[in-house]
């Protein structure tokens, strides 16, 4: 255990406790994040080069707004229960295991009251904060960010004129002023605890079993991962560039699949052009959303650099894997992904962040700003999902409304504050402020309805909204670009559906995405953390506002729809 134990388990040391050194160790030894968290990213300001950002972290809720919860709430009680359960198998006395939990909760909600909503962290201009390491010492004097940082990334050269990106100063600022505030003891057992809850997934039974009442409560989980998808889990996260090389080696994306994507992406492009033309009245804005699209580049699947083995063993060089000892392991892990952001820091990063965006999120088409780049997993081009001999109408009802939707986000809030050369706009120019009030209206008409249909959370509606706003736009722009790929095709009636037209197949085939049951506890989940509705939201959603579902089917929609959408 660290110097001066940890109070609760009655080896606490007081004069031995070094809180400085210890939040060092968490962030650079073990990759734990009390008060806040480290992490590298592309420089808003500098196309190709990476930057040191320092956000919001350590609460041990998924979010901020679950600590406002009543006390009675049963989230809060099954976080609370699992911190005692966890302090009692560790050798805590039962009579100060309950007392503990509180305290940790508590201050937690401490921190959780200073952490800024989700929609100032998600906005890119907001959150672009470049400070120097001198100025932060000054600011923030209590914590030791010189070391940490100097720790992390020895090889960077960081001194006190190290710009570094803030994406919340006052947070900072605040935090810092808990910690001058806070007793050792109270400090002591907050930051203990936070290593213990990252690492016990790690341990054996009796404590991961604590872990999953808690999800149980959270997510309504009924059943834990099997040992095999926890490992399978594991790996994706330290090596998914070797199982993407691997899977791509045993089963190659085919010419066609290539040829059917970029007709399907350059389809959705010209369906976005075609609705940019709305914003014609406002040049500036129209300009640089249409040189966006333009522009937008498509990655299907790795770079081919990627795929060799020569970069494959370079990459894989410095990760140390440790048979039988799983624990060591996944320590080793943790500082392999240190310094993979250390070589983005060094050098010029514009195609390890393509990689790096490519496996951070292997599961889910997604536009990287900072490269102006739609990225298509390889995990998606295969079957059932998807196969190139599948009809046009049944590919965009899929993997179609996913390029989509990525393609809408680079246009729509907030993504559309970058530039298609990857730079941030500043917040004066014209093109941020009009980019949000064109779409103030449709907003608002959203946040109405899911109110009024008790379709999401009060207080995430207005972030949900626009994630609603984003999906019916994609909705738009995956049906109209169907209709230019089938201009010149000719047109076919599906065996067995000879009474569906291409249009109602789309539908059917994106309708039947949302076909999946997810608990209660889930769909707050996503609703509060994600800001997403539920699947079987967004069919209500689809069906009373968006047009072309009625049209196709010829039946009865209603009539009071938002207006507007892109």
């Amino acid at each position: 255990m660290f110097a001066g134990g940890w109070y609760v388990l009655r080896d606490w040391n007081m004069v031995d406790f070094d809180y400085m050194k210890i939040l060092k160790q968490l962030h650079v030894k073990f990759g734990v994040s009390p008060y806040f968290k480290i992490s590298v990213i592309p420089n808003p300001r500098e196309p190709g080069n990476s930057s040191i950002s320092i956000s919001p972290s350590g609460l041990g809720l998924p979010d901020r707004n679950y600590y406002y919860a009543p006390q009675k709430d049963t989230i809060v009680a099954a976080y609370k229960q699992l911190i005692r359960d966890i302090v009692i198998n560790l050798g805590a006395p039962k009579a100060n295991a309950e007392t503990f939990g509180n305290d940790v909760f508590f201050y937690e909600q401490r921190i959780a009251e200073m952490t800024p909503e989700t929609s100032d962290l998600l906005d890119p201009i907001h959150s672009y904060n470049p400070i120097h390491l001198s100025e932060l010492k000054l600011t923030s004097s209590t914590l030791p960010l010189h070391d940490i940082l100097t720790a992390m990334y020895p090889s960077a050269n960081v001194d006190d004129n190290t710009e570094i990106i803030v994406t919340h100063p006052d947070y900072l600022l605040k935090v810092s002023q808990i910690i001058s505030s806070t007793d050792r003891k109270s400090m002591n057992g907050y930051m203990i605890w936070t290593l213990v809850r990252e690492y016990l997934p790690y341990l054996s039974t009796q404590y991961t079993s604590a872990i999953d009442a808690f999800h149980n409560e959270l997510l309504g989980v009924a059943k834990p991962f099997q040992r095999w998808e926890f490992c399978a889990n594991l790996v994706q996260r330290f090596m998914p560039l070797a199982i993407d090389a691997l899977i791509d080696k045993a089963n190659p994306v085919r010419n066609k699949t290539n040829v059917v994507i970029n007709d399907i992406f350059k389809n959705i492009q010209k369906a976005a052009k075609a609705k940019l033309n709305k914003y014609n009245s406002i040049p500036e804005l129209y300009t640089h959303l249409e040189k966006k699209i333009s522009t937008l580049n498509l990655q299907i699947g790795l770079p081919a650099v990627a795929k060799t083995e020569t970069f494959q063993k370079d990459y894989y060089t410095r990760l140390q894997i440790l048979k039988a000892n799983l624990f060591e392991s996944y320590k080793y892990g943790i500082i392999f992904l240190k310094t993979l952001d250390e070589g983005r820091l060094s050098k010029n990063g514009a195609l390890e962040y393509v990689i790096n965006e490519a496996l951070s999120d292997p599961f889910r088409v997604h536009y990287v700003p900072s490269n102006n780049t739609i990225i298509v997993p390889r995990v998606l081009l295969s079957a059932p999902y998807f196969e190139d001999q599948y009809p046009s109408s049944i590919i965009y009802g899929r993997l179609g409304m996913e390029i989509a939707e990525a393609v809408a986000t680079a246009i729509l809030p907030f993504k559309s504050a970058w530039t298609a050369e990857g730079k941030l706009l500043s917040s004066y120019h014209e093109s941020v402020n009009e980019s949000s009030r064109l779409i103030r209206h449709s907003m608002h008409c959203l946040t109405e309805f899911a109110k009024d249909n008790n379709l999401a959370e009060t207080k995430s509606v207005n972030l949900t909204s626009l994630n609603t706003y984003k999906y019916l736009s994609s909705l738009n722009l995956a049906r109209d670009a169907l209709k230019f790929g089938l201009e010149n095709a000719e047109h076919v009636h599906q065996p067995a559906l000879e009474i569906y037209e291409d249009s109602a197949l789309f539908y059917i085939s994106h309708i039947q995405s949302f076909c999946s049951l997810s608990t209660k506890h889930q769909n707050l989940y996503d609703n509060v953390v994600e800001f997403q509705l539920s699947e079987e939201s967004l069919l209500e959603v689809a069906w009373k506002q968006h047009v072309g579902i009625s049209e196709a089917f010829n039946c009865y929609s209603p009539s009071d729809k938002c207006n507007d959408i892109l």
